[in-house]
């Protein structure tokens, strides 16, 4: 997914290369997280960590950190809408769950981000302008993630069922 979206990234791009208005591997995470809980939020974090050591030149602290913000904002997120819809079962709730959970670990993934800038940085807060892209891009590239598993699943000649 991440080389994918390095292919439409130039397409998306807000403030040089670190903020997109449209992130796909979002929507990984997520997935991640509502398939298989905390095992899939340590997966991306293992796996973030593992992209940056191959596509990033930044230190190892820095790396270490965004792989564990980008881990835990869709875990928090999970918690959260599983709180508010009453329920371990998500996928039996419809597009109205998976619209809260989206929206829900785009605001804590920037809000985590914002955190850690203004903790790292002594005090400075960001740009809140740049922290409501990266939200408005975490969200929809989320919710365009759904939609194109969504036309898969629709495309395939066969019935596809999450078993439970």
């Amino acid at each position: 997914m991440y080389a994918l979206f390095q292919l439409i990234a130039p397409l998306v791009a807000y403030s040089g290369d670190k903020i997109s208005l449209l992130y796909l591997p979002a929507f990984v995470r997520v997935l991640a997280v509502l398939v298989a809980g905390f095992a899939g939020a340590f997966g991306i974090f293992i796996g973030h960590i593992m992209v940056y050591a191959v596509y990033k030149s930044d230190p190892l602290s820095f790396a270490i950190s965004a792989s564990a913000i980008n881990a835990l904002a869709p875990l928090i997120a999970l918690i959260f809408t599983r709180f508010i819809f009453r329920t371990d079962r998500l996928l039996d709730l419809g597009w109205r769950a998976l619209l809260v959970l989206s929206f829900l670990a785009a605001v804590f993934a920037g809000l985590l981000k914002a955190g850690f800038w203004f903790v790292t940085h002594l005090g400075e807060l960001g740009s809140l302008d740049s922290a409501l892209v990266n939200a408005s891009g975490n969200f929809l590239g989320i919710v365009a993630g759904y939609v194109l598993l969504r036309f898969l699943q629709r495309s395939l000649p066969f019935e596809v069922r999450l078993k439970s």
